[in-house]
């Protein structure tokens, strides 16, 4: 096709360029945009703790934060405590204490069953893991009270009150 009637003539031509739209990363997602063989390319996907995303258009992802279930173990004392469900990026406190064990006070949980503290009672956590629907096991640490005694004529007896050791002597 011709593009201008002059002879040797002059025609200049110019890009028109389209624009590709923004990648708008919703609540938990990630979203990258780049451009191959001429086409918007957008990549998206869930950030760690987060599942089942969404694209409504697909530059505008939107992820589900994962739920997970926290379960405390007595760890050698005895009684019963509910699981505690949580979501992932919301803090929520832990269940209070249950668990009573003869001759030892509750120092708090424990990630093993042998650990040392790692969350204080009722202590404000978030993210313990970021696997979907996961059970993080939490177990007690208890503190043996120190052994009461008695000096001549006299007699001590131990309890544990409101997680504190009591002595008692006459």
């Amino acid at each position: 096709k011709n593009l201008t009637t002059e002879n040797n003539g002059t025609v200049n031509l110019y890009a028109v360029w389209s624009q590709c739209t923004a990648c708008n990363a919703g609540t938990g997602a990630t979203c990258s945009l780049s451009v191959s063989n001429n086409t918007c390319v957008y990549t998206t996907a869930c950030k760690d703790g987060y599942n089942t995303i969404s694209n409504n258009g697909k530059y505008n992802p939107s992820c589900k934060a994962n739920k997970y279930t926290v379960k405390y173990n007595a760890n050698g004392g005895s009684g019963t405590m509910s699981d505690s469900s949580h979501i992932y990026d919301i803090a929520k406190a832990l269940t209070a204490n249950a668990f009573t064990r003869s001759g030892y006070t509750f120092s708090g949980w424990a990630t093993s069953s042998t650990g040392s503290v790692a969350y204080a009672d009722k202590a404000s956590v978030k993210n313990l893991t970021t696997e979907n629907n996961g059970t993080v096991n939490l177990y007690a640490v208890w503190s043996k009270c120190t052994a009461c005694s008695a000096g001549t004529g006299a007699t001590c007896s131990l309890s544990v009150s409101n997680n504190q050791c009591v002595y008692t002597t006459a």
